[in-house]
């Protein structure tokens, strides 16, 4: 037997009994609470994406409704703004511990340049005032371009490694040299 009969049972069990059925709500809910605008603002800020977020909780409204609650509502406004900035802040603040924690592999490399573009085009859109304009055309020349580090970092590793090994069988010539 499913949840909803054993429901359904026991709704028909309390309207023989005289009690009055429950209203059942529908949907997402729509008025808007202090509570959940400061679980937004601060899911938000922490860079969830909204659609995402509010997919995954069921005692959030709507994106629409979020949105609705924005237009409407001066103090949310600020709010969600504030939090939408700060999401820009996390963005940028992420971008060289992305582009530094790149593995070197092409795959690694395209995904890391992926993620840096979307924060370097998203940001500007979340905070203007901060971070200007958003530009027309993302121009990589101005850009770090991790493919590039990736392998000055791997020279470097691999003259290191090499220094160390020269080190290792100057130091066991000299060894053998003193017997």
């Amino acid at each position: 037997m499913g949840a909803s009969n054993k429901r359904s049972e026991l709704e028909d069990l309390a309207a023989e009994l005289g009690e009055p059925r429950p209203v059942r709500r529908v949907g997402r809910p729509t008025a808007y609470s202090d509570e959940i605008a400061a679980e937004i603002c601060e899911a938000v800020a922490e860079g969830l994406a909204l659609y995402k977020a509010a997919n995954e909780r069921p005692h959030w409204p709507d994106r629409a409704t979020i949105y609705r609650w924005a237009d409407e509502r001066p103090e949310f406004r600020e709010r969600f703004a504030r939090a939408r900035e700060l999401k820009a802040h996390l963005f940028v603040d992420e971008m060289p511990e992305i582009a530094a924690d790149a593995i070197p592999t092409n795959e690694h490399i395209r995904l890391a340049e992926l993620r840096i573009k979307t924060r370097q085009w998203v940001a500007p859109m979340l905070a203007r005032n901060i971070y200007g304009q958003m530009p027309a055309q993302v121009s990589v020349a101005n850009q770090i371009n991790i493919e590039s580090y990736a392998r000055l970092v791997g020279e470097k590793l691999e003259a290191l490694v090499e220094r160390k090994e020269l080190d290792a069988i100057d130091s066991a010539s000299e060894d053998t040299s003193k017997v």
